[in-house]
């Protein structure tokens, strides 16, 4: 038991600290990762129905029970381009280049139980951000000079109990959440604010959720996956604003004062299989829905606003809901060798067709669809383990009414060690 409690204070710790030294992280299905740690990278994301590592206990916490006794230490290189152009002239990309997503899990048995399992671990699992020039636009006005810049992350926590029997697992996890922003989205002409938002100061929010999720495998050719997760709900932001900070298009002007915001994570679900035609070979394929146009798709700002008054506004973004379906191929060529291929569709949250939803999200080009990856594992002996993936998003683009475009590209490099007990 000592040595447990050692292990746990070491995830605990680490975790701990990759959360204090992180930067913003920049995902791919919307703003979500589409994949967590270097497993899931090289499935593509289509693990619901095939755990592994203990990155399980965000996608299904029913895998808990499935993957043995275990830690796993996985960080992701991130790399995102991101750029900005208005009809009439003004371009501009912008941003870090390089972005550290660290992971950290464990699972092991209750008890000295082979039936019931606790473990968890501490993820980024989302966030964007871009910090983009100044530049000289005709939109909205001649001569118009555009200040966008935006910063997201979002952590979670899940400690996650699982039970199994035969071929069935079922697992609970608790969300435990913290989520940053600040963003800025105006325009000014001749130092005057024509209208936009000015919430640049990065404020932070705690939240909670809950997920469950089932595994069967009737046969050992065969297993079915399923996994919800609930909303994740937030306290509220607050900003403390300057008169002039916010100026809406229809005259409402902020004052000096506090103004809150409730922005919420969206709910989820995924369903997903995994086949085994020959015995080193595993295929597996999974669909997923994120409910974003709950939670994304207009937030108020509350506060006491001057101009025509109120005490909030809308921030509108007008996200979608995504449909995420995902396909990953693992052929096990020696008991300590495994290489991975996976591809990642993903719809966008930003639809073009609507007239204007590219200006709303010129701070947040989400919009990336289609993902390529692939990967390995090097079992080092009975214990250690290497896993590496890459993973290539293609570029995006799209055009708003204005001829304002967005575009986006990524790509990322995932590194994980692990240790068997």
């Amino acid at each position: 038991m000592t040595y447990y409690f050692r292990i746990l204070l070491l995830l605990l710790f680490s975790a701990t600290f990759c959360l204090l030294t992180s930067t913003t992280t920049y995902a791919t299905n919307g703003h979500q990762l589409s994949a967590v740690g270097a497993y899931q990278q090289g499935m593509g994301g289509a693990t619901t129905a095939a755990p592994y590592d203990a990155s399980t206990s965000i996608t299904n916490p029913a895998g808990m029970a499935m993957i043995g006794n275990r830690t796993d230490f996985s960080f992701q290189m991130f790399f995102p381009h991101r750029e900005l152009s208005f009809a009439g002239g003004g371009e501009t990309s912008g941003g870090s280049n390089y972005y550290l997503v660290p992971a950290v899990g464990w699972t092991s048995p209750m008890d000295d139980r082979n039936d019931w399992f606790f473990g968890g671990g501490m993820y980024g699992v989302s966030g964007m951000g871009v910090d983009y020039d100044t530049v000289t636009t005709q939109f909205p006005a001649a001569n118009s000079q555009a200040h966008i810049y935006s910063q997201y992350q979002f952590w979670k926590m899940a400690p996650t109990v699982a039970y199994k029997s035969g071929g069935f697992a079922i697992g609970v996890a608790l969300n435990l959440d913290y989520q940053a922003l600040g963003f800025e989205q105006y325009f000014t002409n001749g130092g005057v604010k024509l209208f936009g938002f000015d919430l640049s100061e990065m404020q932070g929010a705690v939240g909670y959720g809950a997920s469950i999720g089932f595994i069967y495998q009737p046969v050992p050719e065969f297993t079915v996956g399923a996994a919800y997760i609930s909303k994740q709900n937030f306290g509220k932001f607050k900003w403390r604003l300057s008169a002039g900070d916010v100026v809406t298009q229809t005259g409402q002007i902020s004052q000096d004062g506090i103004y809150t915001m409730d922005l919420d994570f969206p709910q989820q679900a995924a369903i997903g299989i995994a086949v085994k035609p020959f015995r080193i070979v595993t295929w597996t394929a999974d669909v997923k829905w994120i409910h974003y146009s709950d939670t994304y798709d207009v937030v108020q700002l509350k506060g006491i606003f001057g101009g025509i008054g109120g005490t909030e506004t809308d921030l509108t973004f007008g996200w979608d809901d995504v449909w995420v379906y995902a396909t990953g191929l693992q052929i096990d060529f020696t008991p300590n060798f495994a290489v991975r291929a996976g591809y990642n569709y993903s719809t966008s949250p930003i639809d073009q067709a609507d007239p204007n939803e590219v200006e709303y999200n010129l701070a947040f080009p989400a919009i990336v669809k289609q993902r390529v990856a692939g990967g390995f594992t090097y079992r080092l002996g009975r214990h250690w383990e290497l896993t590496m993936a890459y993973m290539k998003a293609f570029k995006e683009e799209m055009t708003g009414i204005s001829g304002t475009k967005i575009s986006l590209e990524e790509q990322a490099v995932d590194f994980e060690v692990s240790y068997r007990f």
